[in-house]
């Protein structure tokens, strides 16, 4: 597992960088508004999930003869990527005609997506039942660096909120066509109801799931539009998008990952938990460390933008504050979903979706934009353990105790380093990160159970190979 944990950890710690300089590029080009009303957009097409078959990738992968499933999961998915592209298209119209014409425009570009991207499922599931997660990696590499150099090429043309939707369908096509050329495939054959009949079941199942799943983020963001209007709502979106970096490249990134290796444990209750909660302490301790440094950060360097983000600031704090426990959700749920029980990941998924969006909107009438947050990040904090909860209380009391003390710890160096360097300049803040990061993972590492062991020394053999392979080079 860490070697594919590795690179799916290296390549979008790139393309993380990458985008996060598109991302800052992007605020000085673009203006709260028109952030905000492409998450408007984003989070109205949130809820066509349930018709994109998000989860039949998952379902090849589990059921081990991808080969046989492929073609009759093919015609299953652009069946229903054509019913997403035509609910799409419906939303479109009523947003157009309920006022909000670039909303509904907004959402049509969504729908010529969808229907692009009706075959990478199918072929990313194909290699990631091989293993083969480099060339998954790189692909979504690739298709995220033409997304951020053409959605900062239209920004800077003059194209507003269109520059954030517009380069998806492009998006979808590289990373498809950089998986058929590096050992992808797509196999076509004449649909059989009867091969494709038990397809259907699981990946609806998962399919709802992941609709929930993307209501977390998605629904709080809807609310607030609805709540605060456009422009308060592109700096809630914006800076949950710069906070969520290091879960997206942490947590998010080993989902793939998780899957395919849990899926391949011994079917033993006691062996499967284990390894889903060791993958999850070690995502805990680097997101503890890398959530505690950005909070740190946040709101000197967002300083340096244009006056139009100052808000934003202390909403990534709030963020950072609120993803430290990711690592729980992504792991539960992945074991969940391993495990086959598909009703409890409905019924969890559903559970923190309405968490979520309950709390923002709360917030966001006590609280305006920073209340929306908070009501957020703690919707975040609290539904991250429900899927522990499904591996039995024991284990949750065995992971409390242990998260008690470092979190506690933690917690208290945080607060230190926060209290002494706050309003006090960016040369103070980054020696407090740089404390944080360091008295804090020592704590988290001294107290390992083998997982971040695990991660550093397969780390220390890629930068030997690398030197290795460079001094070979020279003395060639």
């Amino acid at each position: 597992m860490v070697d594919g944990a590795l690179w799916n950890i290296a390549f979008p710690l790139l393309a993380k960088f990458l985008s996060f300089g598109g991302q800052i590029v992007l605020a000085w080009i673009l203006v709260p508004a028109d952030i905000g009303l492409a998450g408007m957009a984003q989070s109205m097409a949130a809820f066509t999930a349930i018709l994109s078959v998000g989860g039949l990738s998952d379902v090849l992968v589990q059921r081990g003869r991808c080969r046989e499933d492929a073609p009759h999961a093919l015609w299953l998915s652009y069946g229903f990527m054509v019913a997403t592209a035509v609910a799409l298209a419906a939303i479109a119209v009523g947003a157009s005609a309920s006022g909000r014409p670039r909303v509904g425009g907004l959402v049509a570009v969504i729908a010529l997506a969808s229907l692009v991207g009706a075959p990478n499922t199918v072929v990313a599931a194909g290699l990631l039942s091989k293993l083969e997660f480099k060339v998954v990696a790189f692909a979504q590499f690739v298709g995220g660096l033409v997304y951020t150099a053409v959605a900062v090429g239209l920004a800077w043309t003059g194209y507003g909120p269109y520059a954030l939707v517009a380069p998806l369908p492009l998006q979808l096509l590289v990373t498809l066509v950089w998986m058929l050329t590096h050992g992808g495939s797509i196999q076509v054959g004449p649909p059989n109801w009867l091969m494709i009949k038990p397809l259907i079941r699981p990946t609806l199942a998962l399919s709802v799931a992941g609709l929930f799943s993307g209501l977390q983020v998605q629904a709080p963001v809807f609310a607030c539009g609805v709540l605060l209007g456009a422009a308060k709502t592109g700096v809630f979106s914006w800076a949950w998008s710069i906070a969520g970096q290091a879960v997206f490249l942490v947590a998010n990134n080993l989902k793939g990952v998780l899957l395919p290796v849990l899926a391949q444990v011994d079917p033993d209750g006691i062996r499967r938990s284990n390894a889903a909660m060791k993958a999850a302490r070690a995502m805990t301790a680097l997101l503890c460390v890398a959530c505690g440094a950005q909070a740190l950060l946040a709101q000197s360097l967002i300083g340096y933008l244009p006056a139009k983000w100052s808000a934003a600031g202390p909403i990534v704090m709030i963020f950072s504050g609120g993803l430290v426990l990711q690592g729980f959700w992504v792991c539960g749920m992945a074991w969940l979903n391993v495990a086959g029980r598909y009703r409890l990941l409905l019924w969890i998924g559903a559970g923190q979706a309405f968490l979520a969006v309950l709390c923002t909107s709360v917030g966001a009438k006590l609280g305006d934009v920073k209340g929306a947050a908070m009501g957020y990040a703690l919707a975040g904090l609290v539904g991250a353990l429900a899927p522990v909860l499904a591996m039995g209380t024991s284990v949750l009391v065995q992971q409390a105790r242990r998260l008690a003390l470092l979190g506690s710890l933690s917690a208290a160096i945080w607060l230190g380093c926060w209290v002494t360097t706050r309003n006090r300049g960016i040369v103070l803040q980054i020696a407090a990160a740089t404390v944080f990061s360091m008295t804090s993972g020592y704590g988290w590492w001294r107290r390992d159970d083998g997982g971040l062991a695990a991660v550093g020394d397969r780390v220390r053999q890629v930068l030997r190979w690398l030197h290795f392979g460079r001094r070979t080079s020279g003395d060639g």
